[in-house]
């Protein structure tokens, strides 16, 4: 298997030269292909070098990673999901295959991960699920003067969703709640909590919390429990189904879904 490849555990970024040969390798598996909205070679180049020094800035996380003393644990708690009522398997990870992730980069066949997020508590799967504090935010900014429907983030209150609760239980859980537990590993809180995605949409790279996700799983981990970054007293969990197979856990409840957080 090649050392290049983001489902190789044996995949390390201890120096320049491994994180440059990386960002080389997968540069060139997806190149950017709106070559023609640049006037003049020159723009070209100075794009592709941005690029593949952003790229490097996030592989940049994992020179210091080293998985020999992980905070590891096994998860037997409750959790909790909002899904849309119209889709009959809430467990299901198909909608990693359609839309990136903290944890998943679908535009990348090799940093492409089933996974399934859970909430620790239906607050904070509100919140993340709805980007609500963000719609705030931005009402905020604008005086309270933008109407809601002109928000970034929509939130449809048309579409009926269900709240579920879960009684997990997995084990082989890497834990990245904190400081100590991401420095067990070598790499800073920042890894998974940066939120480059304006940068991602712009050069078509994956973020090092995508990354991370790729190389958690090829460690063979069933998943990550990490802090929300919209909620940080909150630890929530995401599942790589590649490695759990079937998800089965049991429900504990099924209620209809209603705001919390008025807009």
């Amino acid at each position: 298997m090649s050392a290049l490849d983001a489902n190789n555990p044996e995949l390390k970024f201890r120096n320049e030269a491994e994180v440059k040969a990386f960002s080389k390798f997968f540069l060139k598996q997806h190149p950017y292909e709106s070559q023609f909205e640049f006037k003049t070679k020159k723009e070209w180049d100075e794009f592709v070098q941005v690029r593949e020094r952003n790229l490097m800035a996030q592989l940049d996380n994992f020179k210091r990673m080293d998985f020999s003393k992980p905070n590891v644990t096994s998860v037997r708690e409750k959790y909790y999901k909002i899904v849309p009522k119209r889709f009959t398997k809430p467990l299901s990870s198909i909608g990693s295959t359609k839309k990136s992730s903290r944890f998943n980069y679908k535009d990348a066949q090799e940093l492409q991960n089933s996974v399934v997020y859970f909430g620790k508590t239906q607050a904070c799967c509100e919140i993340e699920k709805h980007h609500l504090e963000y719609q705030l935010e931005l009402m905020k900014n604008h005086e309270g003067k933008i109407e809601c429907d002109d928000l970034d983030i929509i939130f449809n209150p048309i579409e009926e969703s269900l709240v579920y609760e879960y009684n997990i239980d997995v084990e082989k859980i890497l834990v990245l709640t904190s400081k100590p537990s991401c420095d067990a590993i070598g790499i800073s809180l920042g890894a998974y909590r940066n939120e480059w995605f304006e940068i991602n949409d712009l050069y078509e790279i994956p973020s090092a919390s995508q990354i991370l996700g790729s190389i958690a799983r090829a460690q063979g981990y069933n998943g990550i429990m990490y802090t929300s970054v919209r909620q940080q007293t909150t630890p929530n969990l995401v599942i790589f189904e590649d490695n759990t197979k079937k998800l089965v856990f049991d429900k504990i409840s099924e209620k209809t879904y209603v705001r919390s957080i008025n807009l």
